[in-house]
């Protein structure tokens, strides 16, 4: 709605903002600065990146942000693809867009691992799968449970349906991304906030079981095609 592809979240707490990733370029930045201001958030803080995973278009501003001192987490199997940039970023499906600017310095952190911000705890979640690194972060806020699925579940125009992410990635794996599905479907969610498409702001627990059910239909007898970079850029 935003005119962008990416899908980035912003969560007011008492000790600043947190960003749910980051958009890929700066008209990606521009807009997120316009909606912070547009809700009132643009004299705090922001304090905190969550990213779901390195993929260019929701890691492509990080080296924006980190210029304010901001601090920036990223699953551990995906930290040195922030901090060198490379391959993972998948920056190859973007053509004649601006470089990734590596940032020397992020946070790596773990399945299970609890991030406080304010008076809110943002858990992480490893699905692996879509990418190597790939979390979704939970967090529950006014009696609900929201979780930020990044590109491991998104869903259709009007939130019927679910939809795996992209299959193209260099460390895509179509086994572990359908076991982080089956942990998915046994979870329970009302707010399903996806890193494109989107925004499902009640039955979070149908999409999550929906979504491992297409995936077991999809991946299982559709053929798909995953990139190998090496070759392409040797």
């Amino acid at each position: 709605m935003y005119g962008v592809h990416e899908n980035v979240y912003a969560v007011q707490t008492g000790d600043g903002v947190v960003l749910i990733d980051t958009g890929m370029d700066k008209k990606s930045y521009d807009v997120i600065c316009r909606n912070l201001k547009y809700w009132g958030m643009e004299k705090q803080k922001i304090n905190k990146i969550l990213l779901t995973h390195a993929h260019y278009e929701h890691a492509g501003n990080c080296s924006r942000f980190k210029a304010g001192n901001i601090d920036i987490y990223i699953h551990e199997a995906e930290a040195e693809a922030v901090k060198r940039g490379g391959d993972r970023i998948a920056e190859y499906r973007f053509l004649g867009c601006e470089p990734f600017q590596a940032v020397p310095v992020c946070t790596a952190v773990g399945d299970g691992e609890r991030i406080a911000a304010g008076e809110f705890l943002f858990e992480v979640i490893h699905v692996p799968g879509h990418s190597d690194g790939s979390v979704i972060y939970k967090l529950e806020m006014e009696g609900k449970v929201i979780l930020f699925t990044g590109d491991t579940v998104l869903a259709d125009k009007l939130c019927q349906e679910s939809m795996v992410g992209w299959t193209g990635g260099i460390d895509y794996d179509e086994y572990k991304y359908i076991k982080s599905l089956e942990k998915l479907a046994a979870m329970d969610a009302d707010i399903v906030l996806p890193g494109h498409g989107e925004v499902c702001m009640k039955d979070g627990g149908r999409l999550l079981n929906g979504v491992y059910l297409r995936a077991r239909l999809l991946l299982t007898t559709q053929p798909h095609v995953t990139i190998h970079t090496d070759s392409l850029f040797r």
